[in-house]
């Protein structure tokens, strides 16, 4: 939303040039890596170009996460469409279609899509139009009022963050029998009056360079924690270190620092296929596409 305010051009081209290469990049390695003594089922080469140009299947794509990803390739070109429609309504456009697209996807059980997920993407548009009012209103607020904001402000994000990490979302979630139906509600809505709460109260302020970072680095993050943790896993278990039927659900001392381990190491991993991929490789796709200019 933010990035198509004035004009969605390349909107569509840019976002596939900045999530393709390192989700190619992942799938291939998790292939490779079938059988092997972290990932026991095989692929075929066939299922491998189905994963990789995001063919849908009634079963997941070879990366774990593709899934995700596939339907956020889908929200992209769902947007870039509502952006040709009518550029300033381009948010209500998107989200009518994925609110129709959701409720076909429900009735007719197409069995891949078969999931709300699409509508956490209303969510974000709706948290979008939330920041962006607050931001541009002209404020009569006093100096006591902006306090006040502030403080209501830190207290949702607190309560929300709370919330979302808490037993009772869990237990929400799990008795309802439909993770996925029940996650945009318990999940998505806390989530998205987080981050309306956080971009608000850092209106005016400058965003603290580790939030940057770690903003800059959560897609690596997202898709390389998978390969971090099954390799602790299996190097802890190589070591006689760890059981095979361990339990990580268990709140232990082991748990908790297996748990920090696989955080920090993930944030390096990320860190440095962001600086190789998701900087150097992307920027020279982007020259070669876009013909773009080399920074300086």
């Amino acid at each position: 939303m933010y990035v198509t305010q004035s004009s969605a051009k390349y909107y569509l081209i840019k976002r596939l040039i900045r999530v393709i290469p390192l989700y190619w990049i992942v799938t291939i390695i998790r292939f490779l890596l079938s059988p092997s003594p972290i990932y026991s089922q095989p692929y075929n080469w066939k299922f491998l170009l189905e994963s990789l140009f995001f063919i849908p299947k009634n079963i997941q794509p070879i990366f774990n996460l593709g899934w995700t990803v596939n339907h956020v390739i889908m929200f992209y070109i769902i947007f870039r469409l509502a952006c040709l429609v009518n550029l300033k309504d381009r948010g209500k456009i998107a989200a009518a279609f994925m609110i129709t697209w959701v409720c076909s996807i429900q009735i007719f059980k197409l069995t891949y899509f078969y999931t709300p997920l699409p509508l956490e993407f209303i969510l974000g548009i709706i948290a979008f139009e939330i920041t962006k009012y607050a931001h541009v209103r002209k404020s009569k607020n006093t100096k006591y009022g902006k306090i006040i904001k502030n403080i209501v402000c830190v207290i949702l994000s607190a309560a929300s963050l709370w919330y979302m990490t808490s037993y009772p979302a869990m237990v929400i979630i799990y008795k309802s029998g439909d993770w996925e139906l029940m996650r945009p509600a318990v999940l998505g809505i806390p989530a998205m009056i987080l981050v309306c709460s956080f971009c608000i109260f850092m209106k005016d302020k400058k965003t603290p360079k580790f939030l940057l970072f770690l903003g800059n680095i959560s897609f690596s993050c997202y898709l390389w924690h998978i390969f971090v943790v099954a390799f602790a896993k299996l190097l802890l278990q190589k070591m006689n270190l760890l059981a095979a039927d361990h339990d990580f659900y268990l709140m232990t001392a082991s748990n908790f620092i297996f748990m920090v381990a696989c955080v920090l190491l993930t944030i390096a991993v990320s860190w440095v296929s962001y600086k190789l991929i998701e900087v150097k490789l992307t920027s020279w796709i982007r020259r070669l596409v876009l013909r773009e200019k080399k920074n300086p």
